[in-house]
């Protein structure tokens, strides 16, 4: 996505810690409290994960590999185009 273009990110469904230690002893006290209080932990989790992580922007290389593909979709044409970083990682699509 461009910037600014995708308000929200897609998930992370690994919301313990990396670390085995850490992770065992959260999934303990996460089993032993409440389903209130479970759900503040796992609240604050995705916090740290998701929202406090501040996005670099990492810009296209200005000639890049691209692939166009042609669609008819209910009688009319449909182009998607895509272009890639220099590691072959999607960097946009319209």
């Amino acid at each position: 996505y461009r910037d600014g273009s995708k308000l929200s990110q897609p998930l992370n469904s690994q919301l313990l810690a990396d670390d085995d230690d850490e992770a065992e002893d959260m999934i303990e006290e996460l089993a032993a409290a409440p389903a209130q209080a479970r759900a503040a932990a796992v609240a604050e989790r995705i916090v740290e994960r998701i929202v406090e992580r501040a996005p670099e922007r990492q810009k296209l290389p200005n000639r890049r590999k691209a692939y166009t593909q042609k669609a008819i979709v209910g009688g009319h044409k449909v182009y998607l185009h895509t272009g890639e970083y220099e590691d072959g990682r999607l960097g946009e699509i319209f």
